[in-house]
């Protein structure tokens, strides 16, 4: 578990936030959020801790992760807990969907910081498809590098971006549909 002392992350300069009804603090787009911020708050990420791994940057935001048998359809989920934030991850699951699992949660403690989407899953009629799939494009923009994106990367199939960056092949498609314009 990490420590306490880590000091929580502010999303400053990343683009306009606000407080939905429900008082979560979140980026804002209309319906959701714009996938440049996603991309802007990534870049921010890697510059300011050097890296793209989501385990030291829980770690030194203050994100705790706890690895927990779950039910193999359940690889992971985030909450936040008298403000106490945590990703638990799937202990049976193989070290690289970890790593992708890691990802994307952390994605969700950094854009819907206090939402609770297995409650809003159980216990009301909203849709979160829109946070899933922001939470997976941040997982897309943290884990892939721009530079295995280039054409002139000397990779060509999905399979060899996704293979090098150690994603699922679908990061990738989500990842490229952005980086080329689409």
């Amino acid at each position: 578990m990490q420590s306490k002392s880590a000091q929580p992350w502010s999303l400053a300069g990343i683009g306009d936030s606000c407080r939905c009804p429900c008082g979560v603090a979140m980026l804002t787009s209309g319906s959701g959020l714009w996938m440049n911020q996603i991309e802007s708050l990534c870049e921010k990420l890697k510059q300011e801790f050097g890296t793209s791994d989501p385990f030291e940057l829980c770690g030194r935001m203050g994100v705790i992760v706890l690895f927990v048998k779950l039910p193999m359809h359940i690889k992971g989920f985030y909450c936040n807990m008298a403000d106490h934030r945590m990703v638990y991850i799937n202990n049976r699951l193989k070290e690289g969907e970890q790593r992708m699992v890691c990802a994307h949660e952390l994605g969700h403690a950094l854009l819907h910081a206090e939402l609770n989407v297995m409650f809003i899953n159980q216990y009301t009629n909203l849709k979160t498809v829109r946070y899933e799939n922001e939470a997976d494009y941040f997982s897309a923009c943290l884990l892939i590098d721009d530079a295995l994106l280039d054409c002139t990367s000397g990779l060509s199939t999905l399979a060899d971006i996704a293979s090098c960056a150690g994603v699922d092949e679908r990061l990738v498609e989500l990842r490229l549909r952005r980086f080329n314009g689409s």
